[in-house]
């Protein structure tokens, strides 16, 4: 027990009383637009505890590694309490999570979420929470912070800055992360938590345009619910996102060496890439190949390349109907599989029926584009 914990072994009677719980002896101000995992870390380092010893021992929550993700989507008795022992008001609490966001569709916010990791590669039993920050922020920042839209998995670039955010250290290529949950360390969000090295500002890594206009449209339907993109319509965050695994599962899971060595060529040569990007394990690329399979629809390669997911998974049998998505973490050391649901399913079908009326003609025609050996 903290010493500053010792307050609360009281008689029953003298808690009743009371009524409220006291205060911790330091107040730490949440910063614009932070996200309140990384305020509860740079209250830790003020009171120089742990993590899970401010979470366990002040807000009664039981989290010793960070698996449940509690500070996403916290109850509201936790944030009675932490405002309670904290004196920050629930409502401005409330404002550093995704309570006011989209509910939590097919693990739709974890780490990496529409990188080609996620559908070809089973998650080990435990992973320590992934970060990813704007340099120009962090160099900025007089005190360094996360911001709360950089807690989702899948957000790519700092809209104030226009650059890619980072995701991993310079010097050992480690991926950012938290420190452990149970040891009392300062919190740098912008140091390596296994070198220590300072993260980089790289004024040459601007965000790719089509992927600021992906992930604005993606966060605002994460916000409000739909989206609209060209010549797929209105569409609702969970259709979006079960489409987005349906394709990026197809080129990952469902093509074979050959197929998916084509389709990356295809994908460099009409963005005049030359490598291409990391989109097997960096946000930026993954959403720059996620832009490239939906812009423009129908048209254009990339379009006609998703097209052929699409009818595979619609078409090619048990194999693809069955598809499902293996999260990450459940925080009971296994994993749990996100059926796509009988509604977007039928949504995705009447997409594809569509687009066949649309095309008599053709149908099918990236086949011939991919030369698959499947068919």
């Amino acid at each position: 027990m903290l010493p500053f914990e010792l307050h609360d072994i009281a008689p029953a009677r003298a808690v009743r009383k009371r009524h409220l719980p006291r205060q911790l002896p330091f107040y730490v101000e949440p910063l614009a637009d932070e996200a309140l995992l990384s305020w509860l870390l740079r209250l830790a380092t003020r009171l120089r505890v742990s993590m899970h010893t401010l979470a366990c021992y002040s807000f009664g929550v039981d989290d010793r590694a960070g698996h449940t993700r509690w500070w996403l989507h916290p109850h509201p008795w936790v944030l009675a309490r932490v405002s309670e022992r904290t004196g920050v008001g629930v409502t401005r609490l409330r404002k550093m999570t995704f309570s006011g966001y989209q509910p939590v569709y097919r693990d739709d916010e974890a780490d990496g979420r529409f990188c080609g990791r996620r559908f070809e590669v089973s998650p080990p039993n435990h992973r320590s929470l992934r970060l990813a920050v704007c340099g120009p922020c962090i160099e900025e920042d007089e005190r360094p912070y996360l911001r709360h839209e950089w807690l989702f998995g899948w957000t790519a670039i700092c809209t104030r800055h226009n650059v890619q955010l980072i995701e991993r250290c310079e010097r050992c290529r480690a991926a950012l992360r938290v420190g452990r949950w149970t040891t009392a360390a300062m919190f740098a969000p912008g140091r390596c938590t296994r070198c220590g090295e300072g993260v980089r500002v790289f004024p040459d890594r601007l965000a790719d345009p089509c992927v600021c206009a992906l992930q604005k449209r993606m966060l605002g339907a994460k916000l409000e619910g739909h989206m609209d993109l060209t010549g797929l319509g209105r569409m609702t965050w969970r259709e979006f996102v079960a489409l987005a695994d349906v394709l990026i599962a197809g080129v990952w899971r469902w093509t074979s060496m050959d197929e998916r060595a084509q389709v990356r060529a295809l994908y460099t040569q009409s963005l005049g890439d030359s490598h291409g990007g990391n989109t097997y394990n960096g946000r930026h690329d993954a959403l720059r190949f996620l832009a490239w399979l939906v812009g423009g629809w129908p048209h254009g390669v990339g379009p006609q390349v998703a097209q052929e997911m699409l009818r595979r998974w619609l078409f090619g049998g048990e194999e693809f109907a069955s598809f499902h998505l293996q999260s990450e973490w459940t925080g009971k050391g296994g994993m749990e599989t996100y059926e796509i649901g009988p509604d977007v399913r039928t949504r995705i079908q009447e997409l594809y029926a569509s687009l066949v009326r649309a095309n008599p003609e053709e149908p099918n025609g990236v086949r011939s584009i991919i030369e698959s050996t499947r068919y």
